[in-house]
């Protein structure tokens, strides 16, 4: 957007909408490496929770992807203010559907982007 339009991401407001949370999206330690390979801060996307356990989910390596994509933005350099977290986990919220939950033939959740061009 920037270099196509001109877009300014100090102007950008971004909203984060439902999706699996970090509690619920357990990765194989090669899903964790490409994460640590394209740059992400591990520090603040990626848990180890131990040995997997027989619990769906429980143990393992588990990636924060609301906070991927909250980071994404920053680094493009839309103000932390400017940007919003829903904090729904489409895999716990039985509201919304879950590939993870459901199996890969469940419904799927639609996500929108509004543009609105403000004249200063």
């Amino acid at each position: 957007m920037e270099d196509r339009y001109g877009t300014k991401p100090s102007d950008l407001f971004a909203a984060i909408g439902p999706c699996i949370g970090p509690e619920s999206f357990q990765v194989g330690e090669e899903v964790a490496a490409l994460f640590k390979d394209a740059g992400f801060p591990m520090d603040r996307i990626w848990t180890f929770m131990g040995p997997k356990g027989k619990k769906p989910m429980s143990g393992g390596h588990h990636i924060n992807l609301p906070e991927a994509c909250r980071w994404t933005l920053l680094e493009a350099g839309v103000p932390e203010e400017n940007i919003q977290v829903s904090g729904f986990d489409t895999y716990r919220d039985s509201s919304f559907y879950s590939a993870r939950r459901e199996g890969i033939e469940c419904g799927r959740n639609i996500n929108a982007i509004k543009f609105t061009y403000l004249a200063r």
